[in-house]
């Protein structure tokens, strides 16, 4: 394994050849285990605004410096850059690895199982509107209430989801047997 000084994200920032710490950043354990350095805490306490904005950017192919936008903006960690770069990357990995958690339980969770006439009738149209349609969900259309349902935590809002997505899944059953037994 390479052996690297340590060094704060400042300096790593300012090295005109990154190669050795890029490596190291991307296949060492030491930089790499999901740790809550900063004591973000759990994700699913954070507001659904925070994780939908995380969300999408991590769909978006969230970038190391994108990263570190999020940590001083978002979370409010003021010069992260004097901090040392393997306490660094290990927060991104943690921030990465509870959005990849909480996208995959809403994958599993809150997916409709869509028929041929979903699909015949465009259903996917409704994917270029990615997250919003969550929102539109909790806000019943109601644009006003936006920002309140993005103040509001996140588990909350999972919750409310998925009770309408088990309320939906349990009247689309009761329809089919009503029909079937006609």
């Amino acid at each position: 394994m390479i052996q690297i000084d340590s060094i704060t994200l400042n300096k790593y920032f300012e090295l005109e050849d990154k190669t050795e710490y890029n490596f190291v950043i991307n296949y060492s354990h030491q930089f790499n285990e999901p740790i809550d350095e900063f004591s973000i805490g759990d994700f699913k306490n954070l507001s659904f605004g925070i994780i939908k904005d995380l969300q999408d950017d991590y769909s978006e192919g969230m970038t190391f410096e994108k990263m570190i936008d999020h940590i001083t903006n978002t979370f409010n960690i003021k010069d992260i850059g004097k901090h040392n770069l393997d306490k660094v990357c290990r927060l991104i990995a943690y921030i990465r690895t509870s959005i990849r958690e909480i996208m995959l339980v809403e994958a599993q969770s809150l997916a409709y199982e869509s028929t041929s006439i979903d699909h015949d009738a465009g259903m996917g149209d409704f994917e270029v509107l990615g997250v919003y349609m969550q929102f539109h969900e909790l806000t019943g259309g109601d644009i006003t209430k936006y920002d309140s349902v993005r103040q509001t935590p996140y588990h909350l809002c999972f919750t409310e989801l998925y009770t309408r997505k088990l309320i939906y899944d349990y009247q689309q059953r009761i329809d089919r047997l009503r029909r079937s037994t006609k």
